[in-house]
């Protein structure tokens, strides 16, 4: 077992492992938390706490509401709310989360080197829980995020959190009926315009803030992250819970942002396969006991770090917002849209930004970002020492190791874990498996798009190009945990490497498209303009010694560190490319996303094939669905249902021709400095032979 790493800051890390106990006794110890100070009365049962919702008088005049306008009886409409109520409510009881906590104790021994939790972050967790309605908050990375919690709330004997859970778990026989006893209640994943819904939803949420009694938890992301990388929050749930403050309700809410980190995740190869459009396998128990194969297999460490808490009235006071006759505006009303998008937008962001400062990177991260720089790999010598210059990079940005001391050994260790898509040779090279086996490449010097789409590709072919993607994805994945730290300095570093010019304005200008072509594959700063984000990283580079600016020019001091950054979003750019390139063939007209998206993937394909890039990684459709949305984001693309072949599908539509020419120039000309390619737009559009 892993020794407990120092201290990091003001934060002092506990192992949880403490196997002199048994795990039956461990799990039969009292649990006795400590109450929320306000809270009034007994602890009401699962089924009280639903009475109450159905007996609130907003869901009273929702269902009055919806009678007269329905022409339904309130008997009818209130029969279907205690059916939505029965269909999501959690039964918690003690035995049961008893039984999950000596399950997961079990479980974890097996596959971790030990569960590190921060011990001020849980003592300032308590001081919320006792005090306030409390908010609970984690980055959600793997299922794991779902039971670690509750997990770590039992062994520390405070208050079990009830957990927001996607309704695709009930499918789960006998697992969901279990993880509803241990607090878990479910929702939909989409509401539609089912305003019923809706209100019975928020007022349950509600419910438990103004009775204070246990912890609300849920994933700002909404799901997990295939890729690693933070998503952008999920606006409805959270304006449910800042609707009770902002009406009068309660007199705060206190947020506990928590990141989870991993050395390895648990899900890393089904991740892969889905972002290459490989379907998730449906949620069931029988799915959940085949994965027990996987308890013989080493994921390193887990931390969980808790970030104090932050108060909603606080933030609010921040912004010069007040509460004040938002209670008479609203009147309790249940419908949506009663709290500002503004405002719950900038709560979303700031609490990602916390989860943010809380994770802590594994090495695993810090090795593939070097090796995947690296295809031909590298002695275990000069990896560690990349690695050890990476890691400094990583501090001087604000992030935060798992392991405070880094040697050869533990690099090799990290290797170790990553084994699904890292191999070291008989010469002694540590590579990325990612190797375009059993086909011949072609060497094309052609960045062209329409030369390209008119190129053929076998079905074998094509087959071991998605072999390779998938390998170069699963260790992708560990890369992108740390690409929140670099995603602003590697925006500009590819602008800087991919313009001739070096004048600022011109430079700004680039980025400032760049940075919008690409918004929904980071997370970027939403409050200060894409020119104010262009200066402010432009300083922190300069101070860093990669460039200096000189009357308005910039010239490059450090070029080899500069093409290092630019690396690091090297496939996203480049997906992003191919995707708006593929738009403009479209020529404005109607195109089904599905067919869409196998076709770009087909391109990306062909690009690999051909020779005119080299990174299988732009396969992933998650990357086409970013850029996608980016550019429906610039009202450059329109996202709609309708109707097409006969059915009904999701299209996509180019509104502004010129204004998707001007982002694929830009994106083209740093997907040239990758490559080393000469490149200009083409004249001609890009026909594309869709067939293998």
């Amino acid at each position: 077992m892993a020794e407990a790493p120092t201290s990091n800051k003001s934060r002092d890390y506990v192992l949880m492992d403490d196997y002199s106990v048994s795990d039956w006794l461990y799990c039969l110890r009292t649990h006795n938390p400590e109450l929320y100070k306000h809270y009034e009365g007994y602890e009401k049962t699962p089924h009280e706490m639903k009475q109450a919702v159905l007996q609130s008088d907003r869901l009273q005049r929702v269902i009055k509401e919806i009678s007269h306008k329905s022409g339904r009886t309130q008997k009818n409409v209130q029969d279907e709310v205690a059916e939505i109520l029965e269909e999501m409510g959690h039964k918690f009881f003690l035995p049961a989360l008893r039984t999950l906590a000596y399950l997961v104790r079990k479980g974890l021994r097996s596959l971790t080197r030990g569960i590190y939790v921060n011990q001020d972050g849980i003592d300032q967790a308590k001081k919320a829980i006792r005090d306030w309605p409390v908010v609970l908050l984690p980055s959600h990375r793997s299922y794991l995020d779902f039971i670690l919690v509750t997990y770590v709330f039992f062994a520390f004997n405070l208050r079990i959190p009830v957990i927001a859970a996607g309704q695709d778990f009930t499918g789960m026989a006998g697992i969901s009926s279990f993880l509803r006893r241990s607090g878990a209640f479910f929702m939909r994943r989409t509401f539609g315009s089912d305003l019923l819904y809706w209100a019975v939803f928020s007022e349950y949420v509600q419910q438990h803030l103004k009775v204070g009694y246990s912890p609300v938890e849920f994933f700002i992301e909404g799901t997990r992250s295939r890729t690693s990388k933070s998503m952008h929050p999920k606006l409805g749930l959270l304006s449910v819970v800042l609707e009770p403050y902002l009406c009068g309700w309660i007199p705060d809410v206190m947020f506990v942002p928590i990141g989870i980190s991993y050395e390895r995740t648990l899900e890393e190869e089904l991740f892969s396969r889905e972002l290459l459009g490989i379907p998730k396998p449906k949620e069931s128990t029988k799915g959940l006991f085949k994965v027990t194969s996987i308890l013989s297999e080493d994921y390193g460490k887990i931390f969980i770090t808790f970030q104090s808490p932050f108060s909603l009235h606080d933030y609010c006071q921040s912004l010069g917002i007040s509460r004040i006759g938002r209670s008479l505006q609203t009147g309790g009303g249940g419908g949506r849209g009663a709290v500002d998008k503004d405002l719950v937008s900038r709560v979303g962001y700031e609490v990602l930004d916390h989860i943010h400062r809380a994770m802590r990177l594994p090495l695993t991260s810090l090795v593939a970002t070097v090796l995947l720089q690296h295809p031909d790999g590298l002695s275990s010598d000069d990896l560690s020492m990349k690695v050890l210059w990476l890691s400094k990079e990583v501090t001087k940005r604000g992030g935060q190791m798992m392991d405070m001391v880094i040697d050869k050994t533990l690099v090799e260790k990290a290797c170790g874990l990553l084994h699904v898509s890292v191999q070291t040779t008989p010469e002694g090279i540590i590579r990325s498996k990612q190797r375009l086996t059993g086909i011949s490449l072609k060497r094309s010097s052609s960045l062209y798009l329409n030369v390209i789409g008119k190129s053929t590709i076998s079905q074998q072919d094509f087959d071991a190009i998605l072999d390779a993607a998938f390998v170069q994805l699963t260790l992708s994945q560990y890369r992108n945990q740390l690409i929140h730290l670099f995603s602003r300095e590697s925006l500009l570093a590819a602008v800087l490497l991919g313009n001739q010019t070096a004048e600022t304005a011109t430079l700004c200008e680039e980025y400032t498209i760049l940075r919008e072509a690409l918004q929904r594959e980071f997370i970027l700063p939403t409050r200060i303009t894409a020119e104010e984000c262009f200066h402010e990283t432009l300083q922190k580079m300069v101070d860093r010694g990669f460039l200096v600016v000189q009357k308005g020019s910039v010239e490059l001091r450090l070029v080899e560190e500069v093409k290092f950054l630019s690396n690091i979003i090297h496939p996203f750019v480049v997906g992003s490319w191919l995707t708006s390139g593929h738009l403009l063939s479209l020529k404005g007209g109607v195109q089904s996303m599905a067919i869409f998206l196998k076709q770009t993937q087909l391109l990306a394909a062909k690009a690999n094939y051909s020779g005119a890039i080299s990174s299988v990684e732009v396969l992933s459709l998650d990357i086409i669905r970013n850029t996608l949305s980016s550019l429906t984001q610039m009202k450059i693309l329109l996202q709609v249902e309708g109707e097409f072949n006969a059915g009904k599908e999701r299209l996509v539509k180019v509104l502004h021709q010129q204004r998707l020419q001007q982002v694929y120039t830009a994106l083209g000309m740093v997907v040239s400095q990758y490559y080393g390619k000469p490149w200009q737009p083409e004249r001609t559009s890009i026909k594309m032979h869709a067939k293998l």
